[in-house]
């Protein structure tokens, strides 16, 4: 079976060659698409429940964003100049918020928002800290986020005030406390948001998943992408 991330990915970049006549012309092939990713972890999440395609959409738009700023060239892209990824990369952010805006639900636009942010900051400090490893709190933050929008699609407002409330302790840990050395100093919150969170979705291997997404949130690391 093709992962769910792969076909997404694919639709998106027909997306792109349609509606951008700049970006069209640095699309690379499909083979560079595969394996598991966001899209996948939020489909296993979200398990039998039938759910908005644009949640997909939405994620994997912005986590190119993210590749694109931070871990060029990403997934889609032929390699190109920073100026011209940082480019792409707020074009791809922008797309999957309009994705998800289309679902008219404040609180996905609040947690995609404040994800962009969280990886901003957590990039800028572990850059001005000459921390190489810091792709383990972007994974985090990446594997609590995609979790919590995976509940809010299934379930809607039943507990969701919960889940917000331990993703809002979880971001002031990481803005008052990330010195970008290691990760250590927001370790404890975010394992221990890890561990409440098992409840809530025992058919995921959180651990496994965090392997998998902090290969992703390493790829192609450069010491000129924007924060390093």
């Amino acid at each position: 079976m093709i992962p769910r991330t792969q076909q997404t990915l694919d639709e998106i970049s027909r997306h792109v060659a349609a509606d951008n006549e700049l970006l069209a012309g640095r699309i690379g092939p499909p083979s560079g698409r595969a394996g598991r990713g966001i899209a996948d972890l939020f489909a296993e999440a979200c398990g039998s429940a039938s759910v908005s395609d644009e949640y997909c959409f939405g994620l994997e738009y912005i986590f190119e964003g993210f590749l694109l700023h931070y871990r060029p060239p990403g997934r889609l892209l032929a390699p190109d100049t920073p100026e011209f990824n940082l480019l792409a990369g707020d074009f791809m952010y922008a797309r999957g918020l309009t994705h998800m805006a289309a679902l008219k639900d404040a609180q996905c636009i609040r947690l995609l928002a404040d994800l962009i942010s969280l990886c901003a900051h957590i990039d800028s400090v572990a850059g001005r800290a000459g921390a190489a490893g810091n792709g383990r709190e972007t994974t985090r933050a990446w594997l609590l986020t995609t979790l919590c929008l995976a509940r809010r699609a299934v379930f809607g407002d039943e507990d969701f005030g919960e889940y917000r409330q331990q993703m809002d302790r979880y971001r002031d840990d990481i803005f008052q406390n990330y010195g970008g050395r290691d990760a250590g100093e927001v370790e404890p919150a975010g394992d221990s948001f890890s561990c409440w969170l098992k409840s809530g979705f025992p058919q995921v291997d959180l651990s496994g998943w965090f392997d998998e997404l902090e290969t992703l949130c390493q790829r192609d690391a450069r010491p000129d992408a924007p924060g390093a």
